[in-house]
């Protein structure tokens, strides 16, 4: 009797453990074939209208690229700022990467790829342009909180306990 009711216990725990998974499944299957949610666009928007505000302030121009959430960009990266050959400057954020760390997405990667935008905008276009004592002042000008590196993955993790 008591096995029998051990099997039971079993099955459903695994039942639950199924259904647990195939609803994981579908909802990263639903993130990664539709656009972004509404709600994640309007805080996007929102944060990008206040940078633009800050470049006006700062810098007096009226400075707006476009802005693309895409899924094609390399895992490791969150955001990039993109000088075309035809002098056309565009930032994109990764779709992937804003379903685990918006908050990042948000407070640091926007800010980021902006200020190499901007520095693209005045000229400067070689890689030793990065991440300069220049391109750290526009970084901070912008709203961003962490101006003076590359991802620190400790900084997700971190931010994400709460502490």
């Amino acid at each position: 009797m008591l096995l029998k009711k051990m099997e039971y216990i079993f099955a459903a725990i695994m039942l639950a453990a199924l259904i647990f998974l195939l609803t994981n499944i579908y909802t990263d299957y639903r993130f990664d074939s539709r656009p972004v949610s509404i709600q994640v666009q309007a805080e996007i928007d929102a944060k990008e209208e206040k940078i633009i505000e800050r470049i006006r302030f700062h810098y007096g121009i009226d400075f707006k690229v476009p802005l693309i959430i895409s899924d094609k960009m390399p895992s490791n990266l969150y955001g990039a700022a993109v000088l075309e050959k035809q002098g056309r400057i565009k930032v994109y954020i990764n779709k992937k990467r804003i379903k685990e760390s918006f908050d990042y997405i948000l407070d640091d990667v926007m800010a980021h790829e902006y200020a190499h935008a901007l520095m693209f905008l005045r000229g400067h276009r070689s890689r030793s342009d990065g991440h300069t004592r220049a391109w750290q002042e526009i970084c901070l000008n912008l709203g961003g909180s962490r101006c003076d590196r590359y991802v620190d993955h400790n900084d997700i993790v971190l931010g994400k306990m709460g502490f």
